[in-house]
């Protein structure tokens, strides 16, 4: 069996960086000019695998996939109408 790791949580401006291990598997933002809605990007697996694309986009990496970045910069859930607030 593996052993476990630790998970690490490193908090930023408007930002925390989640680790497990050694490694970076996602980073949660609350608080983006560009993007008016929490999100969490560059999520991966343990391993590096990403599971995200890249956001910011990356000019080489997500050539021509990189014409609305901040419309999809990751995981994010929107909800209209709850309890008379629209997020």
């Amino acid at each position: 069996m593996a052993q476990a790791q630790p998970v690490t949580l490193e908090e930023g401006d408007g930002r925390a960086e989640i680790g497990v291990g050694a490694g970076r598997i996602a980073t949660y933002v609350w608080k983006d000019g560009a993007v008016p809605r929490p999100y969490f990007a560059n999520v991966s697996l343990p391993d590096g695998t990403p599971i995200t694309r890249t956001y910011p986009p990356d000019p080489v990496l997500d050539k021509g996939n990189d014409d609305h970045g901040t419309y999809h910069p990751g995981i994010w859930l929107a909800f209209g109408d709850l309890s008379g607030a629209d997020i």
